[in-house]
């Protein structure tokens, strides 16, 4: 799985807002190219299905230990849903 800058030109500039979509674009691409559904990826990682929802559209906050448990569902180091992240220290 890549993200190439392709993904970058159509975000918002707000930095919290561009990292939430980066990383929920990066779960939603995971999740169907594991052939799962929000409910199931929710089951294996014990978060609500709506939670995963609100995720990969980029609308919720959550914390990194919900995004660890996401990640080890999906079989991906956490690191892979975190990288290639905007420099948030501009």
């Amino acid at each position: 799985m890549t993200f190439g800058p392709d993904h970058a030109h159509s975000l918002p500039n707000d930095p919290d807002t561009t990292l939430r979509t980066l990383i929920g674009r990066r779960i939603r691409t995971a999740r169907t190219d594991r052939g799962f559904t929000q409910k199931a990826l929710g089951g294996l990682a014990g978060v609500h299905e709506v939670h995963i929802s609100r995720l990969e559209a980029g609308t919720l906050d959550t914390r990194l230990s919900t995004l660890r448990k996401i990640a080890g569902a999906l079989d991906l180091p956490l690191s892979e849903l975190l990288s290639s992240a905007p420099d948030m220290r501009s």
